[in-house]
C-alpha cells in the first residue's frame, strides 16, 4: 500500500512541473507572434526542435543513465559520487564537441545569435543533468520547483524584453538562458550536487556501464520524434501543406493526454526500479498495470466525450476535418501510455536495447502503413498508422517482457476498457448536441467507477494535507 500511496504523490507532484511550463508557453505564445518577426519565431521554433533532437543525441542519453544508477545506489555515497562524477566528465567532453559542431552548422545566423543559442544548449544539457540526479535521488518536489522556477522566470524575463524592451530574437534567447540558469543553479546547491563531485572517482569502467545503458536510448528518442514526423511528411508528400495543418490541428487536443503520460511515466519509472528486487514485483508490477490502464482509459473516455466541446471552444478556422482524427489519436496515445508502462519495466531489468528497437521497429511500421493507406483513406492513414505502431509495440513489449518478470493482466477489464473507449468514440462521431451531452456524463461516470480506489486515495491524500 506504501508503494501504492507514494507513487500517487509522486505523479501529483511530477504533474505540476510538467503542466506549469505549458501554462506559461500558452500564455507567451500570443508575445513571441506579436512581437517577433515571422522569420524570428520561425528561428525560436527551430531552436526549440532542435533541442528536443540534438540534444539527447549529443549527451548519449547520458543523463538518463544517472537516473536510473542513482535510484538504485540512493543509500550507496560512493556510488552515488562515481555515477555523478563519470557522467558530468563525459557530457563536459561531448558537450564541448557538440557546440563547436553547432556553432559551424548555424553559419546563416549572426555570430550573436549562433552564440547564444550554444550557450542556452549548454545550459539546457547541465540543467537536464541536474533535473535527471535529482529524480534519481528520489527528491520530485526539487525537480518539479526547478521546472516551474524555469517556466516562471522565462514568462516574467520574455514579458519585460518583448513588451517593454522590445529585444527581439536576441532578447527572447537570452530570457531562456537566464531562466536556464537560474533552474539549475537551484538544483545544482539545493541538492548539493557539487558535493558529489569527485575526481578520484573516474573510471573507465563506470563510464563504459553508463553509455552501455544510455546509447541504445538515442534510437528511441529519435523514432519517438521521427514517428510524428513522418506522418508530416507523407501528408505533406501526398495530400499537400493544407492537409498538414489539419493534422497539426488534430494532434493539439491529445496532447492533454500526454501531460498525463508524462508524469505517469517519469514516476513510474522511479517506482519500478526501486521495486524490482522486491519478493512480490510480479504482483506489484501486475497491480499497477491494472490502476494505469484504468485511468487511462477512463480518462480517453472522458476526453473523447469532451472533444466536441472541445473542438468548438478552441479550435477556430476551417479544420472539420481534424475533428474525425482527433478520438483516434487518443486512443493511439492511450496504446502509447501502454508502452511508456511497459518501457518502464524494461529500464527497471537495465534492457534499455530493448526499449530502443522496439520503437524503431514501431516508427517503421508507422511509415509503411501511412504510405500504403494514404491515397485511399487519405488523412485517416497519418492517425491510423500511428495507431498501429503502438498497438505492435504493446503487443510485443507484453509478450517480450514475460520472459524475465510476470505479468498479469487481466483480459475483463482489458475488453471493458477498449469497449467503454469504443462507444465513447461512436458518441463522439455521431455530433449531435444530446448525444454529445450524454456521451460525456455517461464518460464520467465509468471513469469514476474504474477508478473509484484511486479518487478515494487521492482525496484522503489531500485531506492529510489540508490537515497539516
Amino acid at each position: 500500500m506504501e508503494r501504492e500511496t507514494n507513487f500517487v504523490k509522486s505523479t501529483l507532484i511530477l504533474i505540476i512541473g510538467i503542466v506549469m511550463p505549458k501554462i506559461t508557453s500558452f500564455i507567451t505564445l500570443p508575445l513571441y507572434t506579436a512581437y517577433l518577426t515571422k522569420a524570428e519565431y520561425g528561428t525560436y521554433d527551430l531552436i526549440l526542435t532542435l533541442s528536443s533532437l540534438f540534444i539527447p543525441i549529443a549527451t548519449l542519453m547520458l543523463p538518463h543513465a544517472a537516473f536510473r544508477f542513482l535510484i538504485e545506489y540512493q543509500k550507496d555515497e560512493e556510488e552515488k559520487k562515481r555515477i555523478v562524477t563519470n557522467t558530468f566528465l563525459v557530457l563536459l567532453a561531448m558537450a564541448s564537441v557538440s557546440i563547436v559542431v553547432l556553432y559551424m552548422c548555424l553559419f546563416n545566423m549572426s555570430n550573436l545569435t549562433r552564440f547564444l543559442i550554444c550557450l542556452y544548449f549548454l545550459l539546457d544539457v547541465a540543467t537536464g543533468t541536474c533535473q535527471q540526479i535529482s529524480r534519481g535521488l528520489s527528491k520530485n518536489r526539487e525537480y518539479s520547483l526547478s521546472a516551474v522556477i524555469l517556466a516562471l522566470t522565462n514568462m516574467i524575463l520574455v514579458v519585460v524584453a518583448l513588451c517593454i524592451l522590445n529585444t527581439g530574437i536576441n532578447g527572447v534567447l537570452w530570457c531562456l538562458i537566464i531562466a536556464t540558469f537560474c533552474s539549475g543553479v537551484y538544483l545544482l546547491f539545493h541538492l548539493k550536487i557539487i558535493s558529489l563531485f569527485n575526481i578520484k572517482y573516474i573510471k573507465k569502467k563506470y563510464v563504459k556501464a553508463l553509455l552501455l545503458y544510455s546509447w541504445p536510448l538515442i534510437p528511441n528518442n529519435i523514432s519517438s520524434w521521427a514517428m510524428n514526423m513522418s506522418d508530416k511528411l507523407v501528408v505533406l508528400s501526398f495530400l499537400g501543406v493544407e492537409a498538414n495543418a489539419v493534422l497539426a490541428v488534430a494532434h493539439k487536443l491529445p496532447q492533454i493526454l500526454m501531460l498525463v503520460q508524462n508524469a505517469f511515466t517519469m514516476s513510474w519509472q522511479e517506482s519500478a526500479v526501486l521495486s524490482v528486487r522486491d519478493k512480490d514485483v510480479s504482483e506489484y508490477y501486475s497491480k499497477m498495470f491494472r490502476i494505469l490502464y484504468n485511468v487511462m482509459s477512463g480518462a480517453t473516455m472522458v476526453l473523447i466525450a469532451g472533444t466536441p466541446v472541445m473542438f468548438t471552444l478552441l479550435i477556430r478556422g476551417n479544420y472539420d476535418e481534424a475533428f474525425y482524427q482527433v478520438p483516434i489519436y487518443f486512443i493511439a496515445f492511450f496504446f502509447s501510455c501502454i508502452s511508456t508502462y511497459l518501457g518502464g519495466i524494461y529500464l527497471a531489468y537495465k534492457k534499455s536495447f530493448n526499449v530502443g528497437i522496439t520503437t524503431v521497429v514501431s516508427a517503421i511500421i508507422n511509415l509503411v502503413v501511412n504510405i500504403v493507406l494514404i491515397r485511399y483513406i487519405g488523412l485517416f492513414a497519418a492517425s491510423l498508422s500511428t495507431l498501429c505502431g503502438y498497438v505492435f509495440i504493446d503487443i510485443y513489449r507484453y509478450i517480450d517482457v514475460q520472459k524475465f518478470v510476470r505479468i498479469k493482466f487481466d483480459i475483463k477489464q482489458i475488453i471493458v476498457g477498449l469497449l467503454g473507449i469504443g462507444f465513447s468514440c461512436a458518441l463522439c462521431y455521431m455530433r449531435q448536441t444530446a448525444v454529445d451531452a450524454i456521451n460525456i456524463i455517461v464518460s464520467l461516470i465509468i471513469c469514476c467507477l474504474f477508478n473509484k480506489d484511486i479518487i478515494k486515495k487521492m482525496l484522503k491524500i489531500a485531506k492529510c494535507k489540508l490537515a497539516k
